[in-house]
């Protein structure tokens, strides 16, 4: 959890997030807008991480970072583990219309201006779950 933070307490809106990844070992995959919102991906170049990619969505094309998705890595064994540990975990479930299955773990109180709700996200895949660990941000 501490790289996920130190991503999204480096990355307050999308430019300032292009920058900092920049730096880091993360690919730039694409960037979709979806109405509103932009999304920008990146993939991990490390097969052996625990995730594989990361999608960052933004409220518009310079605007506050909503949330932050990381993809679990689904060939690693101990990554898939972790993600079905947090899942039993989980405080409460709601199916989603896409099929997943959304995991709600807990609130993070970040700071004086921001409050995370992380879950995770589980699919079924034609080959195997899809687990993705999803961050959204609420500013007060």
């Amino acid at each position: 959890m501490s790289q996920v933070l130190g991503l999204l307490e480096n990355s307050p809106d999308r430019p300032r997030s292009k920058r900092y990844l920049h730096d880091l070992p993360f690919h730039f995959v694409a960037t979709q807008q979806q109405g509103k919102m932009i999304i920008d991906a990146y993939a991990v170049g490390d097969f052996n991480s625990l995730v594989v990619g990361y999608s960052l969505f933004y409220y518009g094309q310079d605007g506050y970072l909503a949330s932050a998705a990381l993809s679990v890595n689904p060939m690693n064994e101990s990554a898939k583990q972790k993600a079905i540990d947090l899942i039993e975990r989980a405080l409460d479930s709601v199916s989603s219309p896409d099929g997943s299955t959304l995991h709600f773990l807990g609130i993070y109180d970040w700071d004086n201006k921001r409050v995370l709700k992380i879950m995770i996200r589980k699919r079924q895949t034609s080959i195997v779950p899809d687990y993705d660990i999803e961050y959204a941000v609420s500013y007060r």
